[in-house]
């Protein structure tokens, strides 16, 4: 929970700079048309909260929709929160306020954690006890950020779930790619997607193995049919069999009409 000053200061928006570790990367554009509108109307209702820098101004904390929709609502300045803690605990905070206000995709949540790990040097099990979420949670998350670019735009790009995702982390990033392209084409859901790539990783089937004969019997009826059949066309064979040591020798005589 953050811990703030609880006096607004009506800041100028000039004075506050954005903040560096924002996760939330898109903003859309009619949404933030409806939010100026409102605010236009009403004003800022929730005050942003920011923190003092040290050479003057402000650092943004949370609240940067509103202060893109102020902007275009051409305020000249919005009630803000001070809330004067570290670095990391404002890149936390402005995590979690994201988070609580799910306006994260799950590519962005991961930026985000990876970037407060690199940033802070977090553990995943410290960084899940920070945002209130589970270690297997942010693992999750951050594997996402194995595939290729492409397979992060193209899926962004066609709303494609988190789960579709996860299910290409089971391929290389060449066929990853590849199969991304063949799941958005062909709208597979999310099941549909994890059996699609189940065919993709199956190991392909083996060559048929030729059957061994292991019983003689079957062997010398073999032979046999083979050589009444030629006696019925008319050839004068014979067969005689011949046991040894560990072996049965079966020899077929076809005489030769001169």
């Amino acid at each position: 929970m953050l811990q703030i000053k609880q006096a607004i200061l009506n800041i100028p928006i000039g004075d506050i700079t954005p903040s560096d570790g924002q996760p939330r990367q898109n903003f859309e554009r009619e949404a933030l048309i409806s939010l100026a509108r409102s605010i236009a109307a009403h004003g800022v209702l929730q005050p942003l909260i920011v923190r003092p820098e040290a050479d003057g101004g402000y650092r943004l904390v949370a609240g940067e929709r509103r202060l893109r929709a102020a902007v275009l609502a051409h305020l000249s300045a919005v009630p803000c929160i001070l809330y004067d803690k570290s670095n990391e605990e404002c890149a936390v905070a402005t995590m979690v306020e994201n988070l609580q206000r799910r306006d994260l995709s799950c590519w962005e949540e991961a930026d985000g954690y990876k970037a407060l790990i690199e940033q802070f040097g977090m553990t995943q099990t410290r960084l899940a006890e920070t945002v209130g979420k589970s270690q297997a949670s942010i693992a999750n998350k951050l594997r996402l950020l194995r595939l290729p670019k492409e397979v992060r735009v193209l899926f962004s790009e066609r709303g494609m779930t988190e789960r579709h995702a996860r299910a290409l982390l089971a391929l290389p990033p060449d066929r990853a790619i590849a199969a991304a392209r063949e799941i958005v084409s062909r709208g597979l859901n999310v099941t549909q997607t994890e059996r699609y790539v189940e065919r993709l990783c199956g190991a392909p089937s083996a060559p048929p193995r030729p059957a061994i004969l292991r019983d003689t019997r079957i062997c010398r009826n073999t032979l046999k049919k083979a050589v009444r059949l030629m006696q019925k066309t008319g050839l004068a064979a014979e067969m005689t069999e011949t046991s040894g040591d560990g072996f049965v020798e079966y020899r077929i005589r076809v005489p030769i009409k001169p």
